[in-house]
């Protein structure tokens, strides 16, 4: 997929601060290889990336959280049994799967690219009238963590890329806590695709 014209021109936009004060986001979380590791098949054997509990716990507090994870409906129930308490999954607004990216039958158990085309969140009723919501999502304050930029190709200017997580952190242990600083100066803006376009995420060794 390809992003359409209308959200082309919303990301050229100059970046603006917004008139709200600290105004939430709407996050959406990878699961395995970006969060957490699943060595095996399953997720009840994760290993989490570092610092990833204090970093669920700034998310559940200050913005608006949904997974969308390309596993299997059972693998992303046990790997969100890893990921969040119990008060804090009943905040989050959805969990998407597998089964959430209208793939054909004969594809859901083959390794086959999938997208993750933010658009299908933004229309999608369940999410409007999900009563953690205030008004609507879109692509001014929607932000999608992921370790792969081929998933966000219909709106590339939404994504934070991270750093692919096998299980070590390859010298990266503070990665979200700087992901977590990038959230809160793009929660300062008035349309977040238009500054991820202009200054996108980027792990700084220092």
């Amino acid at each position: 997929p390809t992003p359409s014209k209308l959200y082309l021109e919303k990301a050229h936009e100059a970046p603006t601060k917004s008139q709200s004060e600290n105004p939430a986001l709407l996050v959406i979380l990878d699961l395995n290889g970006t969060l957490l590791y699943r060595p095996q098949k399953g997720g009840s054997n994760a290993i989490h990336r570092s610092g990833m509990k204090r970093f669920i716990n700034y998310l559940c507090k200050e913005h608006y959280v949904m997974v969308w994870s390309s596993a299997q409906p059972e693998n992303v129930k046990n790997m969100c049994k890893k990921l969040f308490t119990k008060d804090q999954k009943q905040n989050v607004i959805a969990i998407w799967n597998r089964h959430n990216f209208g793939l054909k039958r004969e594809h859901l158990h083959k390794k086959v690219q999938v997208y993750k085309e933010l658009w299908k969140v933004w229309k999608e009723p369940s999410m409007a009238r999900s009563k953690n919501t205030k008004g609507s999502w879109d692509q001014t304050n929607t932000v999608l963590l992921d370790d792969s930029r081929e998933k966000a190709a219909s709106e590339p200017f939404n994504l934070i890329e991270v750093d692919s997580f096998e299980g070590t952190e390859k010298g990266h242990i503070d990665t979200l806590t700087q992901v977590r600083d990038y959230l809160e100066t793009l929660r300062s803006q008035a349309n977040v695709s238009a500054y991820i376009r202009e200054a996108p995420y980027v792990y700084d060794p220092e």
